[in-house]
């Protein structure tokens, strides 16, 4: 009778009992690349996600500031509607106007540098309220207008060089000493 062999006798030096398997290199390859694959997926899945989710909420963050810009523009016409009717009631009351001093400068627009300097200026209100504001043109449109502001009382008003004009209503300025 043919004996068999015992049990984990293959007759390969790798199958002896208490010997591990070799594995072979190509089967390691597959398996390494098979990984690296898997992880490629999986992290460009995750990627695009966050792309996906970055663009909408650029999106949505491009739409409020659109929204805040024509409210800022809208609000800059009704500051500008509020002062032109006050403005309107001013002039339609006749007043004492008194003289104005060499140096100092009220209603009217001024020139940077040939009609007013650059500097710092006090503002004081002639009436309940009045108006300034420092221009990059003279064509009468808001979007001429660099700062500016409704006043109710004392201010301090700095022009630079840089300003094109300034346009003064219900306001005096003089030269900060």
């Amino acid at each position: 009778m043919p004996q068999e062999p015992a049990p984990g006798a293959s007759g390969h030096r790798d199958a002896l009992p208490g010997r591990p398997r070799r594995i072979g290199i190509p089967l390691v390859a597959v398996l390494v690349a098979g990984t690296l694959l898997v992880g490629i997926g999986v992290g460009y899945s995750i990627a695009l996600s966050q792309v996906r989710e970055s663009t909408a909420e650029a999106s949505l963050a491009r739409e409020d500031l659109e929204r805040l810009a024509r409210a800022h523009a809208a609000l800059q016409e009704r500051n500008w509607m509020l002062y032109l009717q006050v403005e309107e009631i001013r002039t339609a009351e006749p007043g004492d106007e008194p003289p104005v001093s060499a140096g100092v400068f009220t209603d009217g627009t001024y020139r940077v540098g040939p009609d007013i300097e650059p500097g710092t200026y006090l503002g004081e209100v002639n009436g309940e309220f009045g108006y300034w504001a420092r221009l990059r043109n003279t064509t009468g449109i808001v979007s001429g207008i660099i700062a500016n502001d409704i006043v109710r009382g004392p201010f301090v008003l700095t022009i630079v060089q840089s300003d094109t004009a300034v346009e003064l209503r219900g306001v005096t300025l003089t030269p900060e000493e």
